[in-house]
């Protein structure tokens, strides 16, 4: 997934009085709360991701013509990853796709036309490719398709509530940590 991986970014405004909150709390304390307001933000934009991913009606063979295909593979795909700090800046990943739904970058971004062709050593069936439960000899013309944009979508549709949710896990926290000292 590190290929091609599609970057999105929101700026925090206001920030200079969250650190000015902060700076008073043992680091151990800052950095909990700075964890779970991004995890809480995060959660608000995954809910958004989740909605606006393309979800197919049937239920068919996978691209082997073998395993069944169960639709929504791609929104329950998307997962909520680990708060990190890279260079002093806080970060969150929001990520899509997993080994059932591979296909996420390419329904996030498209696919440009393409040849198709057998993969090698796939043992009795070596001159057979399986495409739409149909066995097909030779390479085959992908006419590619246009990208959905579910993710750059999400993030235009749910930065103003997931920066609302964390700085409303932030104030909260805030002020527990002041009531109990935890």
């Amino acid at each position: 997934m590190a290929r091609g991986f599609v970057t999105l970014s929101a700026k925090i405004e206001g920030l200079g009085e969250i650190e000015r909150r902060l700076s008073a709390m043992p680091v151990v304390i800052q950095r909990r709360i700075l964890r779970g307001a991004l995890r809480a933000g995060a959660r608000v934009f995954r809910r958004h991701m989740v909605q606006e991913a393309p979800i197919s009606g049937e239920r068919r063979l996978d691209y082997t013509g073998l395993a069944p295909k169960i639709p929504g593979d791609l929104r329950r795909s998307i997962r909520v990853g680990k708060p990190y700090i890279d260079r002093g800046r806080l970060s969150i990943t929001t990520k899509a796709g997993n080994d059932k739904a591979f296909y996420a970058q390419m329904v996030e971004v498209g696919v440009r036309p393409h040849k198709i062709s057998r993969r090698r050593n796939l043992g009795r069936s070596r001159n057979v490719l399986v495409i739409a439960r149909q066995f097909v000899s030779g390479p085959v013309r992908h006419p590619g398709f246009a990208g959905r944009f579910f993710a750059r979508s999400a993030l235009a549709s749910g930065e103003g509530p997931a920066i609302l949710a964390f700085r409303n896990y932030f104030d909260n926290r805030v002020q527990q940590y002041w009531v109990t000292g935890k």
